[in-house]
């Protein structure tokens, strides 16, 4: 029994390890779908048709291309799944086409493939020689190096995008007329061709021409080796020419032969019948005077050669003009005269054209520069504006004053330039100022006039005052005068500029002339002095109504001032300082004490000394009186005087005493 339980759990652990080991094992898939599609290969937007069976009827199904979702649906009652889709741009490969569903047991054996090839495009599948291609290519390698072919001849080559894309342009090459292939390739191989026809084509040399002048064409895109000729409005003219075996030819000898003026046809074609057409103009002849000049300058223009009788119509530049007579009609010899301005314009040769609706005849008229400056005259650093038309168009221009650069400019795409600068440093007198666009030039006169200024305009006594000035002559001794008073002297530079710095003289506040001159030019300013009174002091020492020595000092509160100041003390027995006994003017301290001299006499306090004192700054400005105050002065004698005082009154005292002893004696006597 014992046994038969070890040998039970054995087996229990067995079977426990048995399915562990189970699980680790990889699923073993359950194959139950078949799948098949319409085509195993083709470009990127390929419809494919796929079909399946053997899938769990209702479930989901999810197609795949690669790893890129293409379809979804729900599975037929029948097992089966039927769906359409478009190959997604992807590079050129292999991939899988899977049908998964919602039932995890529903899987596909096999997996059918699908692989993708490379398609391009062109943008036209015809042109002549020289046009422009444009090449799309879908189902190329990945990031990979592209090359476009003509012929089997590489003309471009271009670099795939990730998904094996690409876009590029070639031109048509020299080719004969007729069908040829355009393909593409990678490292892999080409793509499938692409039909092109090649156009022929020709080239003039010029499309306007006189009767008898010679003509140039080129040809492109015709029969190789063939022989060329040419008709001039369906007539054979100008012999003929045997193209190259590429299709090209050249013909430099066309001779137009005496025919009405207007446009013709011009025809090249080949003995295969391969033809292109080109339109000449041909026209009359036509004179112009004079032939250049600025704009609004009066022109005559004349023609012959046109239809008799018939309306001119005269055009500049494109733009009809006003003319003199307003119609013009050509005579009954087909010729005319008329007269007109020419029209603004950058500086170049403009085309006059003169048609009577058939025949054209054309001249040229040179425009001239004309400019201007505002102002004539300014001093140094005004500013001046220069304003031109009529030089070439959209180039740098530049403008110097004498031989210096003043100002560099663009003009405008119809030769119109305007700027503004600052006049340079320079004496009085006359100067250049030219315009030019490297080509045209045009110089101007400016006159420099004299300028001058103070900084600061207004200020103290003994303040710092900067004088400059411009445009008075070169290298020349200057004086700088204030008022009347020399109080520097300079010398200006090469440029007659002048820099001088000055202290501003003790002068009355208000305004003062400063003159500055070189003996030949002369400039005045006015310099403002402070005319700011300084404020009133305040009296301190003595107090008011108090006794004071007979030579007391009088102190009072300190005022500044930046023109610097001094004090006005006035002494007197009354309020209204109308007997005033002392006047002290220039004081530079704030207190003074009475001298000697000027001894004060005793006063009692109902007829007390009234004080007060001024302030007066170096502009003398005078500020108000300080409110006055008052002190008295007390009696007092010198010391002689108290001598004969005590003296005095011991007398009296002792004679006093000697009576009184007297009269007591003889009271007692008696």
């Amino acid at each position: 029994m014992k046994t038969t339980g070890i040998r039970r759990e054995l087996f229990t652990v067995s079977l426990a390890v048995l399915a562990s080991l189970a699980a680790l094992l990889p699923a073993v898939p359950v194959y139950a779908g078949t799948v098949t599609l319409s085509s195993t290969s083709g470009p990127p937007g390929t419809v494919l048709d796929i079909s399946g069976a053997g899938f769990t009827a209702g479930a989901t199904y999810t197609v795949t291309f690669g790893t890129t979702v293409v379809a979804t649906g729900t599975v037929a009652a029948g097992g089966t799944v039927s769906q359409a889709f478009s190959v997604p741009v992807l590079p050129r490969n292999t991939y899988e086409v899977k049908v998964t569903t919602s039932n995890a047991s529903d899987n596909t054996s096999p997996i059918p493939t699908f692989m993708i090839t490379p398609l391009i495009s062109v943008s036209t599948f015809s042109g002549t020689v020289g046009s422009q291609v444009s090449v799309t290519g879908v189902g190329f390698a990945a990031s990979s190096l592209i090359t476009v072919y003509y012929d089997s001849v590489s003309q471009v080559t271009a670099s795939s995008n990730a998904n094996g894309q690409f876009t590029t342009t070639f031109t048509v090459p020299q080719s004969v007329a007729g069908a040829h292939t355009i393909t593409a390739g990678d490292f892999s191989g080409l793509s499938l061709p692409t039909s092109f026809t090649a156009l022929p084509k020709v080239t003039l040399s010029t499309t306007t021409l006189r009767v008898g002048s010679t003509l140039s064409v080129t040809g492109a895109g015709f029969a190789g080796s063939s022989v060329i000729s040419f008709l001039l409005d369906d007539v054979s003219f100008g012999g003929t020419v045997v193209s190259a075996a590429n299709g090209s030819f050249t013909m430099s000898t066309l001779a137009i032969p005496e025919m009405a003026g207007g446009s013709h046809s011009l025809k090249a074609q080949d003995g295969s019948g391969n033809s292109a057409i080109a339109t000449i103009v041909v026209t009359s002849t036509v004179t112009i005077s004079p032939d250049n000049g600025t704009a609004r300058t009066e022109v005559t223009v004349t023609g012959n050669g046109f239809f008799a009788s018939t309306p001119i119509s005269i055009t500049w530049g494109g733009q009809a003009v006003n003319t003199s007579p307003a119609s013009v009609v050509s005579d009954t010899r087909g010729s005319f005269t008329a007269n007109f301005r020419a029209l603004p314009g950058a500086s170049a040769a403009y085309s006059v054209v003169m048609s009577d609706g058939t025949n054209t005849g054309s001249v040229t008229f040179t425009i001239k520069p004309t400019a201007s400056i505002s102002p004539t005259s300014g001093a140094v650093g005004s500013a001046v504006t220069v304003s031109g038309s009529g030089f070439r168009a959209s180039v740098a221009a530049t403008i110097n004053y004498d031989n210096f650069l003043a100002a560099s400019v663009s003009t405008d795409s119809s030769g119109n330039l305007s700027a503004t600068f600052q006049v340079l440093p320079s004496p009085t007198g006359e100067h250049r100022i030219t315009v030019t666009d490297q080509t045209n030039t045009l110089t101007f006169s400016f006159r420099v006039l004299l300028a001058a200024k103070l900084s600061p305009e207004s200020g103290f006594v003994g303040s710092d005052v900067t004088v400059s000035g411009t445009g008075f002559a070169s290298s020349r001794p200057v004086t700088v005068r204030y008022g009347d008073t020399p109080i520097v002297q300079s010398i200006t530079d090469a440029s007659g500029t002048i820099v001088v710095v000055f202290k501003a003289p003790v002068s009355r506040g208000g305004s003062h002339l400063v003159t500055i001159t070189d003996g030949v030019n002369t400039e005045t300013l006015t310099f403002a002095m402070d005319s700011t009174a300084p404020s009133a002091p305040l009296l301190l020492q003595p107090l008011t109504d108090t006794k004071a020595d007979r030579m007391p000092t009088l102190d009072w509160s300190d005022v500044t001032d930046p023109s610097g100041l001094s004090y006005t003390l006035e002494l007197a027995t009354d309020g209204g300082f109308a007997n005033v006994i002392l006047r002290k003017q220039g004081l530079t301290n704030s207190a003074y004490t009475l001298t000697e001299a000027e001894k004060l006499k005793s006063v009692s306090r109902k007829t007390p000394y009234y004080w007060r004192v001024r302030a007066i700054d170096g502009a003398f400005n005078e500020s108000p009186w300080a409110t006055s105050s008052t002190f008295f002065v007390g009696i007092t004698l010198e010391s002689w005087a108290w001598a004969i005082i005590i003296i005095v009154s011991a007398v009296i005292l002792g004679a006093a005493g000697y009576v009184i002893g007297l009269m007591l004696v003889r009271r007692r006597l008696h």
